[in-house]
């Protein structure tokens, strides 16, 4: 079996949910699964193709010439996330056609983990979503956070339904998933 994971966190280090996926995919590997990352954006320069603990990752980001280019108040530019994410959509398609994974593993899909289920349906692949949290609106928020929580909102509702199997971590996101996805 063939794993692809497309999640869009600081591999291999992070916060919590960054070393339980990996440590998830590390007893994948140890299982005789190939497993392999495919990551839109990443904070620093690393290779854009690496092996880590067995574990093939494919980083889709624009590279840094300058840090002003890439961070503004130190974070990330909007615009090159965008591009990273497009470009990770493209690889993925790519990866798709050439048949290298049976299962997508998508971690608290946004609007491009949409994209990457309809990819994976149309070209024939299983898609596995995982689902930890909950994004609530604020309505004092700023565009740009009520358009992320719009996006998200598409796809929070589109997703369960093009995926094989949903996981949550909590019984009120089982009863929110099951609605949107009862099969």
């Amino acid at each position: 079996m063939k794993i692809l994971f497309f999640v869009s966190m600081p591999f291999p280090e992070g916060g919590a949910n960054t070393r339980r996926i990996h440590i998830m995919a590390q007893e994948m590997v140890e299982q005789g699964v190939q497993v392999s990352f495919l990551i839109p954006f990443a904070r620093r320069y690393v290779p854009k193709t690496q092996s880590i603990d067995g574990i093939k990752v494919d980083w889709c980001y624009v590279p840094e010439s300058t840090s002003k280019l890439v961070y503004k108040n130190g974070r990330v530019r909007f615009w090159v996330q965008v591009r990273s994410r497009l470009l990770a959509l493209f690889r993925l398609f790519q990866i798709s056609l050439r048949d290298e994974y049976d299962w997508l593993y998508l971690y608290q899909p946004m609007i491009d983990g949409l994209l990457a289920a309809i990819i994976a349906r149309i070209t024939g692949h299983k898609v596995w979503s995982e689902y930890v949290d909950r994004i609530e609106s604020d309505k004092n928020a700023s565009l740009s956070t009520k358009l992320f929580y719009f996006t998200w909102r598409i796809a929070d509702i589109c997703v369960p339904k093009l995926s094989t199997i949903i996981c949550v971590i909590s019984s009120i996101l089982e009863q929110r998933y099951h609605h949107l996805a009862p099969k």
